[in-house]
This record gives structure tokens, C-alpha cells and sequence, in this order.
């Protein structure tokens, strides 16, 4: 049986005894949680660790939540973290749609009910999880139908290890990898790099 490791959040709030309650609440429902005092500090935590889901609130010295959110969707590492931006003083709509077309996945105004955040923070971590593994499946398909192609144009053993070996690269985190064929006493070194058939 494989055991599941516990969803990591960042809490990202200027304000000490928001994070210590945040913490709290999460960490006694069985999660992992990192916090975050300022803009800079959150950007570096979300980089370093990839977290399941980040809860930003959007008023802070520095760097507001709306520049944090900007930064992390335009990293390739970041931009796909379900975010949750916590307000106190933003209940303006303009800002909500501001949040919102800028990649925020929710929004969520202080003081909250911690049951409906922690609600909310299961829910986009399990939307997120299928996501990814709907992508994932996506391009095993994707790669397998383009095998099943190219076997139908080439048959020689060479090329079918190419084939194989690209198939590889695509499917596992690998840049090169190298098969050695024996075939009638000859060797043949079959290459293959991501992103080259």
C-alpha cells in the first residue's frame, strides 16, 4: 500500500497571527504548510517548493498579491499552482475580476469561515490533481498514437528502436537515451534527444 504524502500549501499574508491561524487550521487537517510574510519571500517558496496550492492575500508592503500572482503565472515551474487570493479591504468587484483574469482560481474575503476555506482548498487541490493527471494521460496517448504511425510507414529493426527510444524520451524525464541493437553481429547505436524523432 502507498502511502500519500500530505498536500503542502503557502500561506502568503504580511500579517503574523493570520499565517499561526492558517497554519493551524491546516496543519491539524493533516497538511503540510510553509508561510510567508511578504511578496518576495512567497515567490521564492513557490519556486523552491512547488506547492499544491497557495493562499495569497493581496494586501502587502513590497509586492501586492495581484504583482505575486502576475510573477507566478509567467513562471513555466509556478504558473499552473491553484492560487486563492484572501482579502480583507479588495470587496470591490473590479478587484475580484482583476484577481481573477490575472490567474487567481478563487477568492476568498476576511474574516472566512474556516470550514468554507478549507472547503475551497480541497476542492481546487482535487480539480488541480485531475488536471494534471487528465494532461499527463493526454500526452501518453498523444506519443502512442504517433508510434502507431510511424510503424506503419517503418518496419526496419533501426527505426523501430528510434521510435521506441523517442517514445521514452517523451514519456519519461529524460533529455538522451541510447539503445545498442545486435543485429547479425553487427551493433547498431540508436540515438534519440527530446524533441528529435
Amino acid at each position: 500500500m502507498t502511502e500519500t504524502k500530505a498536500p503542502l500549501l503557502l500561506v502568503v499574508d504580511d500579517e503574523i497571527n493570520t499565517t499561526i491561524m492558517l497554519q493551524h487550521i491546516f496543519t491539524r487537517e493533516g497538511y503540510q504548510v510553509v508561510s510567508a510574510n511578504d511578496g518576495f519571500e512567497a515567490l521564492d517558496y513557490a519556486r523552491e517548493l512547488v506547492p499544491d496550492l497557495i493562499l495569497l492575500d493581496i494586501l502587502m508592503p513590497g509586492i501586492n498579491g495581484f504583482d505575486v500572482l502576475v510573477s507566478l503565472r509567467e513562471n513555466p515551474v509556478t504558473a499552473n499552482i491553484p492560487t486563492i487570493m484572501l482579502t480583507a479591504n479588495a470587496r470591490e468587484p473590479a478587484d475580484v475580476a482583476k484577481g481573477l483574469k490575472l490567474g487567481a482560481d478563487d477568492y476568498l474575503y476576511k474574516p472566512f469561515a474556516p470550514q468554507e476555506l478549507l472547503a475551497r482548498v480541497q476542492s481546487k487541490i482535487r480539480a488541480h490533481q485531475l488536471e494534471m493527471a487528465l494532461q499527463r494521460r493526454t500526452q501518453e496517448l498523444e506519443a502512442l498514437l504517433r508510434v502507431s504511425d510511424k510503424l506503419n510507414e517503418h518496419l526496419a529493426v533501426g527505426e523501430l528502436a528510434g521510435i521506441a527510444l523517442q517514445l521514452v524520451v517523451d514519456l519519461l524525464p529524460a533529455d538522451l537515451a541510447v539503445l545498442y541493437v545486435l543485429d547479425e553481429g553487427h551493433v547498431i547505436d540508436v540515438r534519440s534527444q527530446h524533441g528529435k524523432a
